[in-house]
């Protein structure tokens, strides 16, 4: 299997890293190979289990992609500079954040705003090539796994698993197989928008489809009693009930992300774009959120307020080498620029229409 991905690239093997690094590029194949080992395909009528793959690139341009092929399996890859940009980003973030409120720090009822911003890298100078490389430039990162860290790394965890649960969904939903039988191409969760599709809605309602479907299994997996047994070393001190606590934690680990892997090229009203602008994707997964879990949480002041302070927080307190769609966003709301509920019904219809038929008939079954 991992023969036939060579051509995308140079496999990197994690195996050898100490402790903890070893751990912070393993937690995300895990849960690759958590969802896709029970992943079965239906092959003229009789279901089989499908090879499959999770593991690391070194070159590429790519943060993650899916990729399903009938006769070959599927496969989850994810660039190892995303992993080690994602968990810088964490940490760096939960540096300016209330760990007891899991957000960002405030004063008065208003965001904590400080003069010297932090950088926020979302390219390395270099590849990582080797596992000293990575070793090199965490430990240049000055990482110190002590307690201060950890909400940097319970953020870190739900970003990595959101990356992995939207490129699985990609594949059990039949995206990446109908992708590749009509268009011989993978699917990738890479924001770059020079991957043309002859249909970009459609381009864009999967993606949307791969976002809801990672967003609701990790609300579910949030409040669950596993979370809160897993998370009790910063819940045990939260001044706010669990629940709240771990929405929160989610809702800013994807804004960090959606914050980091975006290009300037995407403008929020570019409907020739494969991918929706992160500002769309975040209202949307806001909404799907909601849903799924405003019979447990406060929305408001779960996702809505988390989402707003985090956007805040990411575009006054910290910079980046390119554009951010944090400022994008700000930009976009003095300017007047707002997204009405009739975007979200739009891509929420046609992904509806699309999405029963195209598991049946692409997907895979769990």
């Amino acid at each position: 299997m991992q023969d036939n991905l060579r051509y995308r690239g140079n496999l990197f093997d994690h195996t050898s890293l100490p402790d903890p690094f070893y751990m912070i590029f393993q937690d995300p194949i895990d849960q690759a190979d958590f969802l896709l080992r029970d992943a079965k395909w239906n092959r003229e009528g009789r279901f089989e289990n499908l090879p499959y793959y999770a593991g690391y690139l070194t070159n590429h341009r790519l943060n993650a992609l899916a990729a399903h092929r009938t006769e070959v399996g599927c496969s989850v890859i994810i660039h190892n500079s995303t992993t080690v940009l994602t968990l810088m980003a964490c940490i760096e973030f939960a540096a300016l954040c209330d760990a007891r409120e899991a957000l960002p720090r405030q004063q008065n009822g208003h965001l904590v705003i400080h003069n010297d911003r932090k950088l926020l890298l979302n390219k390395l100078p270099r590849p990582l090539l080797t596992n000293d490389d990575v070793i090199d430039v965490l430990e240049n990162f000055a990482m110190k796994f002590e307690e201060e860290n950890l909400l940097g790394f319970l953020l870190f965890g739900f970003a990595m698993k959101f990356v992995v649960l939207h490129e699985v969904s990609h594949i059990i939903m039949g995206h990446s197989n109908f992708a590749d039988q009509q268009f011989g191409l993978l699917f990738s969760y890479a924001t770059h928008s020079d991957r043309q599709f002859s249909d970009p809605m459609l381009c864009q309602a999967m993606e949307f489809i791969a976002d809801k479907n990672a967003i609701v299994n990790l609300a579910d997996y949030a409040i669950s009693a596993n979370a809160k047994t897993l998370y009790n070393y910063l819940l045990t001190n939260a001044s706010i009930d669990a629940d709240t606590y771990l929405l929160r934690c989610l809702t800013m680990a994807v804004c960090i992300l959606f914050h980091l892997f975006y290009a300037e090229s995407q403008n929020i009203d570019n409907k020739l774009c494969n991918y929706p602008h992160p500002a769309m994707r975040s209202l949307w997964l806001s909404m799907e959120l909601g849903k799924a879990t405003t019979q447990k949480v406060d929305f408001i002041d779960s996702v809505l307020k988390t989402m707003q302070v985090t956007i805040s927080s990411l575009h006054h307190n910290f910079s980046s080498p390119s554009f951010t769609w944090a400022s994008a966003f700000e930009q976009d709301h003095q300017q007047g620029v707002t997204l009405s509920g009739a975007s979200y019904k739009n891509i929420l219809d046609l992904a509806l229409r699309m999405e029963d038929e195209m598991q049946q008939q692409y997907g895979l079954t769990i």
